[in-house]
């Protein structure tokens, strides 16, 4: 008698639990979904230098030309990195997401292989192939720089006033 109130108890406490989890699951559908992340910078505020870029080519050529090919189009083996379609893919993201991407996945024959010096140039080559504006200030491999810089394929029209 005494193990059938501890069995029917024990059912009654996970069914509990279960029901529980499921009104937090549903009510956690209910909220309002967040606001977006906010930006104090874009690509098109100069955030790599023309020096970063330029090593950026050269190691490029040795890493990533067999799969993403010489003007960063795209092959068989490997995404556009330039252009329209490669821009609509990470267009309102932050440059973090694109250099965690690579800083994890590439080359796809050697993940990880890649210093995060070199990918930071390697970065900053593809944006300047994006024909985004390069500037005096170094880009970083600081995760929290990177996260405050959104990707914008189209620049922004700086003769509005902002409101």
């Amino acid at each position: 008698m005494t193990n059938r109130i501890a069995v029917v108890a024990g059912v009654a406490a996970v069914l509990l639990l279960v029901r529980l989890d499921a009104q937090s699951t549903h009510l956690g559908a209910l909220r309002p979904p967040q606001p977006p992340p906010h930006f104090s910078q874009t690509t098109w505020d100069s955030v790599y230098t023309t020096t970063q870029a330029t090593r950026g080519e050269s190691l490029y050529k040795v890493t990533c030309i067999k799969c993403h090919g010489p003007d960063l189009a795209g092959g068989d083996d490997g995404a556009p990195l330039a252009g329209t379609l490669f821009l609509g893919n990470w267009t309102g993201l932050p440059l973090n997401d694109l250099y965690e991407k690579m800083r994890t996945t590439m080359p796809s024959d050697s993940p990880k292989s890649v210093p995060p010096e070199q990918l930071i140039d390697i970065l900053a080559h593809i944006l300047a192939k994006n024909q985004f504006p390069a500037g005096v200030k170094l880009l970083t491999t600081d995760s929290m720089l990177l996260k405050d810089i959104k990707i914008q394929q189209n620049k922004p029209d700086t003769t509005r006033p902002p409101f």
